[in-house]
């Protein structure tokens, strides 16, 4: 579904994706920073990263009902699973472990 997202503290740094016969393709990279607002149509693949060392807030607005729409998620290595919401923090929390022992 399309959403628009728009940042009024911090930044939010997004890198787009495409399909491809290997799994995901890098598309596009955008940066969105506070008073900006990006629109994202409904086939958009996307991974969001904040790059600072502060809270990043900002307003997402879906077309649609985000809880019961059929949506995917990719793991890092780029296999794509049906979404879970456990199965998406435990892998959030992996890669953050993974960020501060850098």
């Amino acid at each position: 579904m399309w959403a628009v997202i728009g940042i009024y503290q911090g930044q939010e740094n997004n890198v787009f994706y495409k399909r491809s016969t290997s799994g995901l393709e890098e598309a596009n990279r955008r940066d969105i920073l506070a008073g900006n607002a990006v629109l994202l149509g409904p086939d958009v693949i996307h991974a969001v990263a904040n790059p600072l060392d502060s809270t990043t807030l900002g307003l997402h607005v879906y077309g649609g009902d985000l809880l019961a729409a059929k949506r995917s998620m990719w793991h890092p290595s780029s296999e794509e699973h049906p979404y879970d919401a456990r199965k998406f923090v435990e892998w959030s929390r992996e890669l953050g472990k993974r960020s501060s022992a850098v």
